[in-house]
C-alpha cells in the first residue's frame, strides 16, 4: 500500500474449496483493508515465493489506485446538467451560441454532459455513459463513454459528444402535439457507472433530458411585380416574401432562385434564371425580398420563384413542397406619345375652338403653347383628348401642341386666324369758323379738303386732336370698328 509491504496472504483453502486452480478458471478472493481516508494505490502481488512454475511471472503483479472514505465523509457524483450549446439568431439577426436544450435536425450537434461532485472528499476513477432512449421502440443505445480518471470535491467537468437527427421527415412532423410542441430525442447520463465510488447518495448519479429536434421550415408568399402596371423594356421588381415558420433558425444566407417564362425574339417561350442569396431567418420571421427584372417583348409572363433549391441546400427542412411559388403579370406594348389629332376650327369672327387626342401608353405630359416667339401663354397637365375655346386676335396666332415622356416629344401646330376687317366707319361733322375737339379711340385716318391741315392732322401725336379754323366740310375715318369716340 502506497509502497511498503502492508501483509502478505497465503493461500489457505478451507475444507471442501478447490485447493488447486485449474486452467481457464479464476478464484476470487478478498481482504480487508483499514486505511485513512483519501487515495491510496495499491499493488497487488500473486505468488510472492514464485512457488509455482509458470509460463509467465510477468503478469503476476496488478497496480490499482483506490479512494478510501469514511462513511460520512464520501464524495456524491451526480449529473448536473446535460445541454447542447446550439446556434441560433441574436438580437441584431448573427448567430449567437448559448447553452440549450435543442437539436438542430439533420446537422452535427454538440451534446454536452456536464458532473459534479457535489460530495466532501474527492473521487476516485469512475466512468461516465449517456444513453439514446427512444421511446417508439422503447431500446436505447450508448450514445458516449468515458473514463473519468478522478473528481476533486464541489468541482465539475465537461466531456462533449456529437450526434446527428436524422429521422425527422414530412410524415414524423405529424406526430408533433396539436399546440405545436417540436419533436424531441431523450438522453439520459449516468455517473459511475461501474459502482466504484461510494457515495453518500448512490441513487443521483442518472439524469434523463428531453433534448427538442428543431428545424426551419421555408415558404414564400405574396409574390409580385412592381410596379403594378408593367411596359416591354420597363426596369421591374419581384417582389415576394420568405417565412420560417419552422421551430429554428435559418443560421446564414441561403440561395434562391426566379425562373421567368417569356417569349423570346424568334417566338419560343424560354425560361430566363435569376439567383438570389436570402438572409438569415429566424423562426417566426421572414424576409422581404426583391429582385430586379428587365421585360423584353409585350406577352404574358409567368414567374416561379425558389427558395432553397434542393441542388443548392445549406440547410435541411422536413416540408420542401412550400419552397415555391408562382404567379403570371401581362407586359404591355409601349405606344406613342403620338398626336392623333389637333384640330381648329372657327366658331364666329370672335372666337376658335382647338380640339386634340393624343396616344400615349404609358403616360406622358401633354402641354400647349400660345404663340412661338415669344410664348404668350402657356396650358400644362393637359388631358389626352380635350378641347379648349381661344380669342381671336387682331392678328394670326400659332397654337403649338406637345406630347412628351422620356425625353421623347412629338409636337403638332394650329393656327387661330386674325379678326376680319371690317368696313370702315365715317364720321362727317361740319363747323364754320369754330373749334372742334375730339379723342381719337383707333388710329385715324384723316382727310380734308384742305391737304395741308390734313397732314397737320396726321402728323399730330396721340391725344386731344383739335381742328381750328374749319371753313368747310372734313371727313374722319376711323380704320377699325367697334369703339365710341369723342
Amino acid at each position: 500500500v502506497d509502497g511498503p509491504v502492508r501483509d502478505v496472504w497465503e493461500w489457505a483453502p478451507m475444507p471442501g474449496e478447490f485447493e488447486q486452480l485449474d486452467p481457464e478458471t479464476a478464484l476470487p478472493y478478498w481482504a480487508g483493508l483499514s486505511l485513512t481516508s483519501g487515495v491510496h494505490n495499491l499493488r497487488w502481488i500473486v505468488d510472492v515465493g514464485e512457488e509455482i512454475a509458470e509460463s509467465s511471472s510477468t503478469n503476476n503483479v496488478l497496480d490499482k489506485s483506490a479512494m478510501w472514505v469514511s462513511p460520512g465523509d464520501r464524495p456524491d457524483l451526480v449529473i448536473s446538467k446535460l445541454f447542447t450549446k446550439t446556434p441560433m439568431l441574436g438580437p441584431q439577426g448573427t448567430p449567437t451560441v448559448a447553452e440549450r436544450i435543442l437539436l438542430r435536425n439533420r446537422e452535427n450537434n454538440d451534446v454536452f454532459v456536464r458532473i459534479t461532485n457535489a460530495g466532501e472528499t474527492d473521487a476516485g476513477p469512475f466512468a461516465v455513459r449517456v444513453f439514446r432512449n427512444t421511446p417508439s421502440s422503447g431500446s436505447s443505445q450508448v450514445a458516449f463513454f468515458d473514463d473519468i480518471p478522478a473528481l476533486a470535491a464541489k468541482a465539475s467537468i465537461e466531456r462533449s459528444f456529437k450526434f446527428h437527427p436524422t429521422k425527422l421527415a414530412k410524415d414524423a412532423l405529424e406526430s408533433r402535439t396539436p399546440s405545436g410542441a417540436p419533436l424531441s430525442e431523450r438522453f439520459t447520463a449516468s455517473a459511475d457507472v461501474a459502482g466504484l465510488v461510494p457515495e453518500t447518495d448512490e441513487a443521483n448519479n442518472d439524469r434523463s433530458v428531453d433534448l427538442s429536434v428543431v428545424f426551419a421550415e421555408v415558404s414564400i408568399g405574396n409574390l409580385g411585380v412592381e410596379p403594378y402596371t408593367v411596359y416591354e423594356k420597363d426596369e421591374v421588381e419581384l417582389s415576394f416574401r420568405v417565412l420560417n415558420d419552422g421551430t429554428g433558425d435559418v443560421l446564414s444566407t441561403f440561395p434562391g432562385r426566379a425562373l421567368i417564362q417569356a417569349p423570346s425574339a424568334q417566338g419560343p417561350v424560354v425560361w430566363s434564371p435569376i439567383l438570389f442569396e436570402i438572409e438569415p431567418i429566424e423562426k417566426g420571421g421572414y424576409r422581404d425580398v426583391k429582385v430586379p427584372y428587365s421585360t423584353t417583348r409585350a406577352a404574358r409572363h409567368t414567374v416561379l420563384v425558389v427558395a432553397h433549391p434542393s441542388d443548392l441546400a445549406s440547410f435541411w427542412e422536413p416540408d420542401g413542397s412550400n419552397n415555391l411559388s408562382s404567379a403570371s403579370f401581362e407586359v404591355k406594348a409601349r405606344t406613342g406619345p403620338k398626336i392623333e389629332r389637333f384640330e381648329a376650327t372657327k366658331i364666329d369672327d370672335d372666337s376658335y375652338k382647338l380640339e386634340w387626342e393624343v396616344l400615349c401608353d404609358p403616360p406622358c405630359q401633354v402641354s400647349m403653347k400660345r404663340g412661338i416667339n415669344p410664348v404668350r401663354e402657356t396650358f400644362d397637365n393637359l388631358s389626352y383628348k380635350d378641347s379648349k375655346t381661344v380669342q381671336r386676335e387682331n392678328q394670326d396666332r400659332p397654337y403649338v401642341l406637345k406630347a412628351e415622356r422620356d425625353g421623347k416629344k412629338v409636337t403638332e401646330t394650329e393656327t387661330v386666324r386674325h379678326k376680319p376687317s371690317a368696313p370702315s366707319k365715317w364720321f362727317y361733322f361740319k363747323a364754320t369758323n369754330a373749334s372742334i375737339t375730339f379723342r381719337p379711340c383707333f388710329p385715324l385716318k384723316v382727310l380734308a379738303a384742305d391737304e395741308t391741315k390734313a397732314r397737320q392732322i396726321a402728323q399730330a401725336q396721340a391725344g386731344n386732336y383739335k381742328i381750328t379754323q374749319i371753313t368747310q366740310q372734313e371727313y374722319v375715318q376711323l380704320s377699325q370698328p367697334g369703339a365710341t369716340c369723342s
